[in-house]
């Protein structure tokens, strides 16, 4: 989807868009950071324009409608990028972005004078089972195991990371991915469903770079 100010160097504009994100994690995150920045049409990144520190609750779905990006009338023309990003500042953990373009035609009402960016967020509190962050990068053991059909697998992120969690056969064959990118700090479980799977050993590797690279051999009864 393109987003496009419809007033040009003369007067600027504003875009309006909205924020949808949920988690499915059964644990709190507090003192999380929102902001936002811009790529400009040079390819630079622009200084924050939006930013709030804020919590998560448990299995939050959160809907914000009506955030705003004023773009000010000195801006110059060209093809930008909006940016979003949540995590641990200045490391984000999700991001996303959209496109959009300032145009060359320009009318003289309302000027946008300067950068701006507002938007009312609710108070999330973050109230739930708030867990203390692991000291270490660890694979925990795997539960049940030996186990029939489905077993769970967790992972100790003492700071958010890129965590790749495959499972391989005895052939080295990979089976099942159950974790591919950023990962917010904390212990977190995965579910490997071997249902259409033949009974035997199993590798679990969990591998984040420069910070864990273990495996642990699991056992599939049926």
């Amino acid at each position: 989807m393109r987003f496009r100010v419809q007033r040009g160097p003369a007067a600027g504009g504003n875009i309006t868009y909205s924020i949808d994100f949920f988690t499915n994690l059964p644990q709190a995150y507090q003192g999380v950071t929102y902001w936002t920045t811009l790529t400009m049409p040079d390819g630079s990144e622009s200084a924050i324009q939006f930013s709030i520190l804020t919590n998560i609750p448990p299995f939050a779905d959160i809907y914000i409608p009506m955030m705003v990006q004023a773009i000010p009338a000195f801006a110059p023309p060209g093809e930008y990028m909006h940016n979003s990003k949540l995590g641990m500042f200045p490391v984000p953990v999700l991001t996303d972005s959209f496109p959009f373009a300032k145009t060359e035609n320009g009318i003289d009402v309302a000027p946008v004078t300067e950068w701006k960016a507002t938007g009312e967020w609710p108070e999330l509190t973050g109230e739930g089972e708030v867990v203390a962050q692991p000291l270490d990068y660890a694979l925990n053991a795997a539960y049940p195991n030996p186990f029939n059909a489905m077993t769970t697998v967790s992972v100790s992120l003492p700071d958010a990371a890129d965590l790749n969690l495959n499972v391989y056969n005895i052939m080295g064959e990979l089976v099942a991915e159950l974790s591919q990118g950023s990962v917010l700090a904390g212990t977190h479980t995965f579910t490997f469903d071997a249902t259409d799977l033949s009974s035997g050993i199993y590798f679990v590797h969990a591998n984040v770079p420069g910070h864990l690279n273990q495996i642990q051999k699991i056992t599939l009864v049926k």
